[in-house]
């Protein structure tokens, strides 16, 4: 603004000093290039004023874009700031929602757990009372059939005993030599051993081996053996 004014001022001085130049004998040649210095000058400065505005109006429109590139990074991270802020509401909204199922799951898984737990101690208590009467039946059963057998081997063991008593007391029917001395025929029977037969008769083993010589103590049944009689 001041080089323009003093331009200006120039101009007008470059007016006023034409007639006074002339008064005085100056040379057109002189004014003529006072002027054009005066005008170079004019141009030098406006020159320079020009491209000092262009310079500030660049450096005007650059600090303007990048006051519009602050102000939109700025509303973009208001924008993202409010989005993110109802995020975490929505966050927050789902995390309590979520508490209170897992809240009822839990109630209602521990409801059935109880029921659960009720029902098997119930099966538990009537399975192991069903399994308790079997077994005591089945102890019975085994009760009486070991009984029963015990009792058929005390009645088939005192039979063969007196059916060995009797043998032994029956007269012999012949005597005759191969132990020198008298004895009786035994068939051997089921369950008879050499060491029963000779108690039953009341003689020794030794004794009945000799007379059948015998060279073991093992006999089958149905072998006919000769006892010996005192």
């Amino acid at each position: 603004m001041y080089v323009r004014v003093f331009g200006a001022l120039l101009l007008v001085l470059s007016c006023l000093i034409v007639p006074i130049g002339r008064g005085q004998g100056a040379s057109a040649d002189e004014l003529r290039a006072l002027r054009e210095e005066m005008t170079r000058v004019l141009k030098a400065q406006n020159d320079y004023m020009a491209n000092e505005q262009k310079a500030r109006t660049e450096s005007y429109q650059r600090l303007s874009r990048e006051m519009e590139a602050y102000t939109e990074a700025i509303r973009q991270v208001q924008t993202d700031l409010a989005a993110a802020r109802k995020e975490v509401q929505t966050l927050r909204q789902e995390n309590a929602d979520l508490k209170r199922q897992i809240v009822a799951r839990d109630e209602d898984l521990a409801a059935r757990i109880t029921a659960e737990t009720a029902a098997r101690a119930a099966a538990d208590k009537q399975l192991g009372d069903a399994v308790t009467k079997q077994l005591e039946g089945v102890v019975r059963q085994v009760n009486s059939s070991v009984n029963g057998a015990v009792s058929a081997a005390n009645e088939a063991a005192q039979a063969a005993d007196a059916a060995a008593r009797a043998r032994a007391s029956t007269p012999p029917p012949s005597g005759g030599a191969g132990g020198g001395g008298k004895y009786f025929i035994y068939e051997v029977a089921k369950g008879d051993t050499l060491s029963g037969i000779a108690g039953a008769a009341d003689v020794s083993v030794a004794d009945i081996k000799t007379m059948n010589n015998l060279t073991s103590d093992n006999i089958r049944i149905g072998q006919k053996l000769k006892i010996p009689q005192k």
